[in-house]
Parts: C-alpha cells; structure tokens; sequence
C-alpha cells in the first residue's frame, strides 16, 4: 500500500512531538536536563574565576536561557555572558537585574 509522502511526513513529524513530549513531561527528563545545564553554566563561571554569580534555568516550561544576576560592570558581564554561551545545551544569556545571590 502507497502513503503519500505528505502524510508520511505529517506521521513522522507528528511521532517525534508525542515521544519528545513523552520524554520531557511524564517521564520528568525536563527538570534533570535543566539542572544539569545550570551546573555546566556553572561550572564554566568557575573556570573562567567568576565569583558570586547567580546562575539560574527557567523550569516550567524548561528553556535553553541562562539567567545570571550579580553587580558586576558592563564588560565583565559581556565575557561572562560568552563563557555561558559556549556551554553545551545554552541558547542565550539573560542578566537579571542586581540581587543578592541566593536571593530570587
């Protein structure tokens, strides 16, 4: 029997959402993959000797942007935001304004 390759597209497509969805929602693989993104941010935030950053991931829904807050001048943040960026599975930098960290 011969599928039209639109409907065997529109299948697959439509296959992939269900189990991507399956994955990141019931069997809860969001939450690990947004701690593990935050601790590679991090973790590259020490390397690079950056110190009392605040380093956050959006949860619900997940995202791939960062979240850093910290007083820190307009040109740090810039290197920071690069060192951030190259971590794997980070999209974006977003620096929030000033708090203290641990404070959100």
């Amino acid at each position: 029997m011969h599928v039209p390759t639109q409907r065997r597209l529109f299948i697959g497509v439509l296959s992939i959402g269900a189990l991507t969805w399956l994955c990141l929602v019931p069997l809860e693989y969001a939450p690990t993959i947004a701690a593990d993104i935050e601790a590679n941010a991090s973790a590259a935030l020490a390397d690079y000797g950056a110190e009392n950053v605040g380093v956050r991931i959006d949860r619900n829904p997940v995202q791939r942007i960062i979240h850093l807050s910290g007083d820190f001048p307009l040109g740090e943040k810039r290197r920071m935001s690069q060192v951030v960026v190259a971590v794997p599975g980070v999209e974006d930098v977003i620096w929030d304004e000033y708090t203290e960290v641990g404070e959100r």
